[in-house]
């Protein structure tokens, strides 16, 4: 139950981030509202390391650590019933390279939800959670900018904090997606 309302929590925050009660369709709108939503906010930082290292690791690892898919079996049980539900999360990263610019979004769908709780159909990509622009500022320096929700935790605060050591050169490693 505790991960359930973990994850529930995480795309409540998420979809009211999306536009305070709309779900961003695309990731262009998932950026815009970052930067106009009090639910949302865009973190921007230079590294000193060549554009090419940093686009190069980040779409590594893009692939290999934030496509992932679990199963999540919780039992729920109050005074009269009790039941067990299964769930199905998934990650996914859409990655566009370009010379001087790149864009890497990552986005969550999970079985267990349909819509939001304002009653919207999540996009078929799923919610959109965090989005990453890689800009070239100089031979060896590069811009990034994190768009996401204010209050990350669990998954979400683990994906932003292997972003960030990904862009500095710290770190290699996959995050914890585990609910």
């Amino acid at each position: 139950m505790k991960k359930f309302k973990l994850i529930t929590i995480a795309l409540a925050l998420t979809v009211i981030f999306s536009g305070c009660g709309t779900v961003a369709k695309t990731s262009q709108e998932f950026r815009k509202t970052a930067n106009s939503s009090a639910f949302g906010t865009k973190e921007s930082f230079v590294v000193n390391r060549s554009y090419s290292k940093v686009v190069n690791l980040f779409q590594k690892n893009s692939k290999r650590c934030l496509n992932k898919t679990f199963k999540t079996r919780d039992y729920y049980r109050d005074n009269k019933f009790s039941r067990t539900t299964t769930d199905t999360i998934t990650y996914s990263t859409k990655f566009k390279r370009g010379s001087t610019h790149s864009k890497m979004d990552v986005s969550l769908k999970s079985n267990g939800i349909k819509t939001s709780m304002f009653y919207q159909e999540i996009p078929k990509d799923g919610l959109f959670i965090v989005a990453v622009d890689i800009t070239k500022k100089g031979a060896n320096q590069t811009q990034i900018d994190i768009y996401r929700p204010v209050a990350v935790f669990g998954p979400n605060k683990n994906i932003v904090n292997a972003i960030k050591a990904w862009a500095n050169g710290t770190s290699k490693g996959c995050p914890n997606l585990r609910p």
